[in-house]
């Protein structure tokens, strides 16, 4: 059956694009701490918001599987329905306040602006 494969190859492009950019950003924060080089604010701005990213799209592509999970996806044994409140309640984590959004935008285009305990 080919119905919601495409939202499946779409869900699955999602999440790996938001995975790359998050692993590029630690990455880079990786490589700065190997050097014995402090993480300067835009980059742990930057990071902050790519794990912010990825959880957003976590909870859409989770959101997408529950569905394309059909019925039985809303049983409780259903390990669809588990991923998808585990997804949301991360979503509910300060690190993750999309009031800070904002902030870490502005550190990002150069304000020189700490934000403790993420941006420092």
């Amino acid at each position: 059956d080919h119905v919601g494969m495409g939202d499946l190859g779409a869900a699955d492009t999602l999440l790996r694009g938001a995975r790359a950019g998050l692993l590029e950003a630690i990455d880079e924060c990786w490589a700065q701490a190997e050097a014995g080089d402090p993480i300067d604010r835009r980059l742990q701005a930057r990071a902050f918001l790519s794990s912010q990213h990825c959880l957003d799209v976590a909870v859409e592509v989770t959101g997408t599987c529950h569905r394309l999970g059909g019925g039985a996806a809303a049983y409780r044994s259903s390990p669809l329905l588990r991923a998808v409140r585990d997804v949301e309640t991360a979503r509910q984590h300060a690190m993750f306040n999309r009031g800070l959004r904002s902030h870490l935008a502005r550190v990002i285009t150069g304000a020189d602006e700490a934000h403790p305990p993420f941006v420092v």
